[in-house]
């Protein structure tokens, strides 16, 4: 019986794979919103008859989705790209590689890495902003800045985050206090700081903080440390800049803003604007 149960078994998988070689699935490479292995999402605009590809990156894929979505419906975009690719939370050095390579069309993250240095331009301007912010010290209880030394303290491992790395530790300094005399504890980005203060794992963390933070953590207390930060832009390519294009891509970042539920991204500031 069991043997008879196998043999019928795998004819039934050879008739399937024979099917399926007559019949095959159309290809699936341009169906909305593929998921590819390494963070990365795609969508298709319709046009066939390009083979060009937009590429975006963003810092996480938050609003990635809505985004890209919005391009691939774009009459514009349609008419120059078949496809919209997504890609986010690239380490800091294949960041830099896909900078000087060039590679986005579209682009959101620290002026540091996209504006270059006048010696060594990277080749992208920015077209858009988020409102300035500013850096706290939040506190799991009351502030009390004077028991920092033996506190467990949160902060950004990337050295370049200003609310979650400099502005705290220039503010350690500022009132005598070495970092390095610290009990500093490193973390890969800000939700998981606030984690980390709601666990207990640490007493105080270095970061940004608004409205949405207060409603979630209403326990927590917040100390302001400096104030008119700027944080990440958008950005687009220098030496094949499009006004025509770059006016969709402010159009559409507008448009997402005034519909998102994150108040920090609500208050975007458009730097090349359409009427240009």
């Amino acid at each position: 019986m069991k043997q008879h149960i196998t043999i019928v078994f795998v004819s039934g998988l050879a008739g399937v794979i024979l099917f399926g070689f007559l019949f095959q699935h159309p290809p699936l490479e341009r169906v909305a919103l593929q998921v590819a292995p390494v963070n990365e999402i795609s969508c298709s605009t319709g046009n066939w008859a390009s083979d060009a590809t937009m590429h975006v990156y963003g810092e996480n894929i938050r609003g990635g989705q809505a985004l890209i979505s919005a391009l691939c419906a774009s009459g514009g975009v349609q008419q120059k790209y078949a496809d919209v690719s997504y890609t986010w939370a690239l380490n800091e050095i294949d960041l830099e590689a896909s900078i000087r390579d060039f590679e986005w069309d579209l682009a959101f993250g620290r002026r540091h890495l996209f504006e270059g240095t006048e010696k060594i331009p990277s080749g992208y301007t920015a077209i858009a902003e988020y409102a300035v912010y500013k850096a706290y010290l939040i506190f799991k209880s009351a502030t009390d800045p004077d028991r920092l030394p033996e506190m467990k303290i949160g902060i950004l491992a990337n050295a370049e985050s200003s609310s979650g790395h400099k502005v705290p530790k220039a503010y350690f300094r500022s009132i005598g206090l070495k970092p390095e005399n610290l009990a500093l504890r490193l973390y890969p980005n800000h939700a998981s700081l606030r984690s980390a203060l709601a666990s207990g794992e640490v007493d105080v963390i270095g970061s940004y903080w608004n409205e949405t933070d207060r409603e979630k953590f209403p326990e927590f207390r917040e100390m302001e440390i400096q104030e008119g930060l700027v944080g990440s832009q958008w950005f687009v390519q220098s030496t094949t800049f499009d006004h025509a294009i770059t006016c969709i891509y402010t159009s559409i970042l507008e448009s997402l803003a005034s519909i998102t539920e994150d108040r920090y991204f609500q208050n975007i500031n458009i730097l090349r604007s359409c009427e240009q």
